[in-house]
C-alpha cells in the first residue's frame, strides 16, 4: 500500500467517524514507514477518540519525536492531557501549538475554552473574536464568544451572536442550546422549548439538553399564576393612567364650581388627587415595598376613600352625590391595580427559591 493511498483513508475513516478501523490502517502504515509524522498524529486522533488516552500521548509524543515543530501534535497533545485531567501540561502543549501557528482558529477557539474554564471571560471573548478574523464561520469560535458574552452579561451582542451561530451551523446541538438558554432568561418559555427540543432531536441523549428542558417545563409551571393569585384587572399601559387620573379632574370641576365649600372642597380633592398618583408612583417604583404588605395597602386606601367620600356626602349638598361617587370606583380601581398587578410573583414560585 503507497503512502497517499492510507494516509486518504486513514482520513477518511476519520472523518466517518470509525476511529477503530482507522487505527487498523494506520498502524499498517507505519509499520512499513515509521516516520510518516502526519501518520502518528493521525494515530493519536484515533486513539484520543477511542478515549484511549495513554495511548494517545504516546502518539503524540511520538510525532513530536520526529517533527518537534509539529504544532498539530502540540494541539493533539494539549486535548489529551486535559482529558488526563492534567491542565497545566494542556495549556503548555497549547501554548506551543499557538506559538508556532498563532493565528490558528482552531488554536484560538481551544485558547478561548480554556479562559472560559478560569473564568477569564473578556479574554476568552477575545481570543474567540481572533480565530473569527481568520475564519468567521469556525463552529466552536463562534460557541466559545457567545458563552463569553452570556457570562459578562450582554445581552444585546449576545443576541446578535447567538443569531450569527445558529445561522453559520443551523445543525449544531450547543447552538440550539445556547439559544434555548437565552430563551429561557428571557422567560421566553415557548420559544425556550422549541430550541431545546430542537436540539434534543439532533442529539436524543444529550444530557443537558434533558435536564434544560426539564427546567424549562418547571420555570413555565411556576410562571403560571393561579386563580387565585392573579390580579383582578388586566395591566394598564402608561397612557392608561394619565387618562385615569384625567378623569378624575374631570369629574371635580362641577363640584369646584358650584360647591359653597369649594375652598374645603379644594383641599380634599387635591390632597385625594396626590395621594393617589403617590400610590401609582410607589406601585411602580416600589414593588418589593407593596408586595411585602399588599393586603394593609389595600384596605387603608380603601377606608381613606371611604372617609372622604362619607364626610363629602354629609358635609356637602346631596345633589354632589353622583359626582363624588364617581371619583370612589376609580380611586379603588387604581389602588387594586396598583397592589395586584401583573408583576406580583405568584405564592408557588417564590416559596420554591
Amino acid at each position: 500500500m503507497n503512502r497517499a493511498e492510507w494516509y486518504k483513508r486513514g482520513q477518511l475513516l476519520l472523518d466517518r467517524h470509525r476511529p477503530e478501523q482507522a487505527e487498523q490502517v494506520l498502524r499498517q502504515g507505519l509499520a512499513e514507514q515509521p516516520r510518516q509524522v502526519f501518520a502518528h498524529i493521525l494515530l493519536a486522533l484515533a486513539l484520543y477518540r477511542q478515549n484511549r488516552m495513554a495511548e494517545a500521548r504516546t502518539a503524540a509524543h511520538g510525532a513530536l519525536a520526529l517533527d518537534p515543530a509539529a504544532s498539530e501534535a502540540y494541539y493533539l497533545l494539549s486535548l489529551i492531557e486535559n482529558q488526563l485531567e492534567q491542565p497545566t501540561a494542556s495549556y503548555a502543549a497549547l501554548a506551543e501549538a499557538l506559538r508556532l501557528q498563532p493565528f490558528n482558529t482552531k488554536y484560538l477557539a481551544v485558547q478561548a475554552q480554556f479562559l472560559l474554564h478560569q473564568e477569564r471571560w473578556a479574554e476568552a471573548q477575545a481570543a474567540a473574536e481572533r480565530g473569527l478574523a481568520h475564519n468567521p464561520l469556525h463552529a466552536d469560535s463562534l460557541v466559545a464568544r457567545a458563552k463569553a458574552l452570556c457570562q459578562q452579561k450582554r445581552w444585546a451582542e449576545l443576541d446578535q451572536a447567538l443569531h450569527r451561530l445558529l445561522a453559520a451551523h443551523p445543525n449544531l446541538t450547543t447552538a440550539h442550546l445556547l439559544r434555548g438558554q437565552e430563551a429561557l432568561r428571557q422567560k421566553q418559555y415557548p420559544e425556550a422549548r422549541a430550541y431545546i427540543q430542537e436540539a434534543l432531536r439532533l442529539d436524543p441523549l444529550n444530557q443537558e439538553a434533558k435536564l434544560l428542558l426539564t427546567a424549562s417545563e418547571a420555570k413555565q409551571t411556576l410562571a403560571k399564576p393561579s386563580t387565585l393569585e392573579a390580579p383582578f384587572l388586566n395591566p394598564l399601559p402608561w397612557w392608561g393612567w394619565l387618562a385615569f387620573l384625567a378623569l378624575l379632574a374631570l369629574s371635580g370641576g362641577a363640584l369646584l364650581e358650584s360647591a359653597d365649600q369649594s375652598e374645603e372642597y379644594f383641599l380634599w380633592y387635591s390632597g385625594g388627587m396626590w395621594a393617589v398618583a403617590a400610590l401609582i408612583l410607589t406601585g411602580q417604583y416600589g414593588k418589593k415595598l407593596l408586595r411585602q404588605r399588599p393586603l394593609t395597602i389595600l384596605l387603608l386606601g380603601m377606608a381613606g376613600v371611604a372617609f372622604c367620600a362619607g364626610y363629602s356626602l354629609v358635609v356637602w349638598h346631596k345633589t354632589y352625590a353622583p359626582d363624588l361617587l364617581r371619583l370612589i370606583p376609580l380611586t379603588v380601581m387604581l389602588s387594586l391595580h396598583r397592589i395586584w398587578g401583573q408583576k406580583q410573583k405568584p405564592l408557588s414560585a417564590t416559596t420554591a427559591h
